[in-house]
């Protein structure tokens, strides 16, 4: 996925389910931002609460909220979500987190969240403190003609094709 200024951003699609909630706080580590999904149909969810809770926990400081499903509701309903939500979050990390009602079913909204979404991902990054290169790694594979790979979300600096890396602890050493 790419914002309007052509910064790429990768996402990280976390379950709602409440029996998933381990997947979700394996899936945030390193994040910058989020995007907290809520159904206009359905409001704040159980799980909408414990998925805020632990990204505050992790030290998530941005993001954006998308109340999707506009589709399904009537203009007292959006409205009266809009306040729940703005209520809510009132205290928290989001408290002046934009509010994008969208619809998937007819496209309303779309352009704007983008627009918007765009805006916060580029101010995440100009915010960046980068220093050395981290990244925890979360899976670890072999790949015919490359050997080794690992893969996880970076959590600091910048890194290039060809830059030497090292694993710490162990000192062993990759491109």
């Amino acid at each position: 996925c790419s914002t309007a200024a052509g910064v790429s951003v990768g996402i990280t699609d976390v379950p709602g389910h409440e029996k998933f909630v381990h997947h979700m706080v394996a899936g945030v580590s390193g994040v910058g931002m989020c995007i907290l999904v809520i159904a206009a149909d359905d409001g704040i969810m159980p799980q909408t609460i414990e998925h805020f809770q632990i990204m505050e926990l992790l030290g998530v400081e941005r993001g954006v909220v998308a109340l999707t499903k506009m589709d399904l509701v009537d203009a007292a309903t959006r409205e009266r979500r809009i306040g729940e939500i703005r209520a809510w979050l009132a205290n928290g990390f989001l408290k002046d987190a934009p509010i994008c009602p969208v619809s998937s079913e007819t496209g309303d909204g779309i352009l704007e969240f983008h627009r918007i979404f765009s805006e916060a991902v580029n101010a995440a990054v100009r915010s960046e403190q980068l220093g050395i290169f981290r990244l925890p790694i979360e899976r670890v594979f072999s790949m015919e003609g490359h050997g080794r790979v690992l893969s996880g979300v970076p959590v600091a600096g910048r890194i290039a094709e060809g830059d030497w890396v090292e694993l710490v602890p162990g000192g062993a050493r990759g491109r």
